[in-house]
Order: C-alpha cells, then structure tokens, then sequence
C-alpha cells in the first residue's frame, strides 16, 4: 500500500492525499493553494484522478475543496463522501456524491465495500468538518483534517485510544505557536484590555471558523457583536447546528443576539455596503492609494478620538481583500478602535500591511494543532506511522514513527 502526497505536506495549503493498492485507489481532499496561484492544484495526473474510485473531503474550505471542479474536468468519476454542511457550503449537486449522516452514525465502521470501510468523527474545527478513520485491504489509514479540542463553540470527537497504520495529522501550526489553551487565554485577555480601554474592535474572519469563537468570548464579556449578513445566516439557521455546535454556546446566542451589521449606527463603509452595494461603498475621507495592500499607511493620527465603547464587528473578510472593509478598518482606527487579526496573515494582504502599520494586533485563536499538540496524540493512540500535515515549516521529530514529507513523495507501508 502507498501514500501519494499530492499536496498538503510541508506546505500550507493545497491538502490532497492518494493511497493505493494495485488498480484500487482513494483520494483524501481536494485544495487549492491560493498562495501560489500559478500551480494551484494537486500535484496528480489524469490517470490518477480517473482511477480513484472514492474522494473523501473532511470539510468545507478552499484548501481541501478548492481542486474538485479540477478533478471532475479531468476525469474523476468517482463517488464523492462529506457531511451535509459542506456540500451546502459547496452549493454541489451530484448523483454520486453521499452524506456521512446519510451513510451512518458517527463512531462506527461504515461499510463502503469489500475491503472498503470507513468512521467519521468531529473535529472542532468548523461546521461539517470531519476526521475519517479508513479501514481498507487490512489496514487501518486515519486522516484527522484539521483538528483541534480547543474551540470553545465547536464539537469534538477526540480521537482516542485509535490503531491505525498510517496517520495523516494535522500540525499546520509547526513549532512556532503556542497551543490552542494558552492562546485562548492571550485572546480573552487581549478582549478584556480593549473593552477596559472602551475601544471599538474590529476581527476579519474567514467564512465558516474561528469567527464563531470570536463572537462567543465577546458575548461572555457582554460587548454588543455585530456581524456580516452571510455570518448570521450560518450561526443562526444552519439546519442541523446542533450537531456542530455546542449546547451552551447555543443557549448563549439566545442570551445575548448577534446585530446586523446594517444596524450598527455608525455610517461605516461595510455598513454603507451591507444596506446599499458596492457602488455606495467608496470611502469619502480616505484616497485609493491609503487602502492598497502593501502601502505602510502612516502612524497613529495626532486627531484620533477616544474610544467611545467596547463593541465587536466581525466580518467575512479574514485578509480585508474587500475595498470597503479596508475603509472600514481604517475608520475604526480614526474613532478609536482596533483590528485585531486572529489568523495568519497572507504576505501581499491588506490585513499584514495594518499589522505592520501598528492599525491591528494580532493574537491567535486556535483552529489547528501545533507539534506539541500533534505529540499529545501521538502519546494517547497508537500510530504506527505519523504523516505531519498543513504546516509550511521546516520540521524535524526525533520519533521515529514520523515521516516528514513533501509533495509528490510516495510513502509505502
């Protein structure tokens, strides 16, 4: 049997697995690498993406789900397995495309075909995002997608006391980050200094994450939240979010409601856009040149106001690629707020030029592992060999069952 990495190892993004045996083969994942957008696709073939006969996808985001219209254009015709929420999320429509709910429970082995099984459990990292566990010609293959047992909002299937041949685990924070308690800790601290300083904050999140955790520490904190319309729609009316999302973060949300952002009374840019389109949007107060990415945008304004009271406004814009969340970033800045960043910044965004800029602080909430993490799993199941994946650092283990790889490298076992 063999591990094909088509993408996803020793590098941030394009996640994409093939295992093998014979003629029969798999595939787990289908990314894209948006930061390389000159080779954004799985490192595969035509032959290999006509013969997988299964492609598993353990949830919604680009850089698992970004390469299927890829694969169907070159051939893959194979039957297609996620939970409900992703293939929502996907607007995707196809005979051969089946539900984890549909085929059976979470926890057990789920026949697929002889020799082909398969369990599915929660990972804690988004709405519909799942970990396989594959049983397939005798062996025992476990692919966690992104993991964490850290989200305050999400729910987790912990991965317990689990044989498995080959583990593809996630570690896309390397050696770098702090683990996912201590940086909840950081953030809720950094929450508490804004809110005693009485400054409004501004977090650009990505669709379908971490911004749920963001809206869950702000109400705990009892700071009034308002979020974009696409931000409600998936925390509020998610058929089965029960299924996702934990029972006292729910009872939260009937506490204390989230606001639209078209309700937010100040005459902002993303609020300008939220009632009226983009054609309203343009800043009044503010040059194009001020909002293009890269530009170092000068320090703190002599005229800059107090803050006049703690408030969170999220929106879906986790790079502030959208001109009017530039605008409205810089305005938060003008009246006394903040951005603050919770996730990595991409190199040529506008959100790494107000880092850089002193206009945002960044403080990590957890959605991955780090390698700490990634040992802690290792000490609490039995692997006999451990692929680290998502993480586009350098790493090294001094464990011997840890196979370090890159992409179009074959791993047999």
């Amino acid at each position: 049997m063999e591990l094909f990495i088509a993408g996803g190892c020793s590098e941030h993004g394009r996640n994409c697995f093939l295992i093998k045996v014979g003629r029969f083969s798999f595939l787990v994942d289908a990314g894209l690498m948006k930061e390389t957008p000159e080779t954004p696709y799985p490192r595969l073939t035509g032959e290999q993406i006509r013969s997988a006969k299964y492609l598993f996808m353990t949830h919604c985001h680009a850089d698992h789900t970004g390469a299927l219209p890829f694969l169907l254009k070159h051939g893959f015709s194979g039957r297609i397995i996620a939970s409900r929420f992703t293939y929502e999320v996907l607007h995707f429509r196809q005979a051969n495309a089946v539900t984890v709910e549909h085929l059976g429970e979470s926890g057990r082995m789920i026949p697929l075909e002889r020799g082909l099984s398969f369990m599915w459990g929660r990972t804690g990292h988004c709405q519909g995002s799942v970990w396989f566990l594959i049983q397939f010609q005798g062996k025992r293959l476990l692919f966690t997608g992104d993991y964490t047992e850290h989200s305050q909002v999400y729910k987790v299937d912990k991965i317990r006391d689990m044989d498995a041949d080959l583990a593809v685990i996630d570690c896309a924070y390397g050696r770098n980050a702090a683990g996912g308690e201590y940086n909840l800790e950081a953030f809720r601290n950094v929450i508490t200094e804004l809110k005693a300083e009485k400054r409004p904050m501004l977090f650009p999140v990505p669709a379908h994450g971490r911004g749920f955790d963001v809206i869950r520490e702000l109400i705990n904190q009892e700071i009034p939240v308002y979020a974009d319309e696409v931000l409600i729609r998936e925390l509020l009316f998610t058929k089965d979010r029960g299924n996702w999302l934990k029972k006292r973060f729910i009872r939260k949300l009937r506490e204390q409601s989230v606001r639209r952002l078209e309700e937010f009374p100040e005459p902002l840019s993303f609020v300008r856009y939220e009632k009226y389109g983009p054609d309203v949007c343009r800043s009044e107060r503010l040059l194009p040149e001020e909002l293009m990415p890269g530009k170092m945008i000068g320090g703190a304004d002599p005229d800059r106001k107090p803050g006049k009271g703690a408030v969170g406004i999220l929106v879906r814009d986790s790079q502030l690629s959208k001109p009017w969340n530039r605008a409205s970033a810089l305005e938060i800045y003008g009246e006394g707020g903040i951005t603050v960043l919770t996730g990595k910044q991409l190199p040529s965004s506008y959100a790494k030029t107000l880092l850089e800029s002193g206009m945002a602080v960044f403080t990590r909430l957890s959605v991955h592992q780090n390698a700490d993490e990634l040992m802690m799993l290792r000490e609490k199941n039995n692997f006999r060999i451990i692929v680290p994946y998502h993480c586009g650092e350098s790493l090294s283990f001094d464990k011997k069952n840890i196979e370090v790889m890159h992409p179009g490298e074959i791993l047999r076992f």
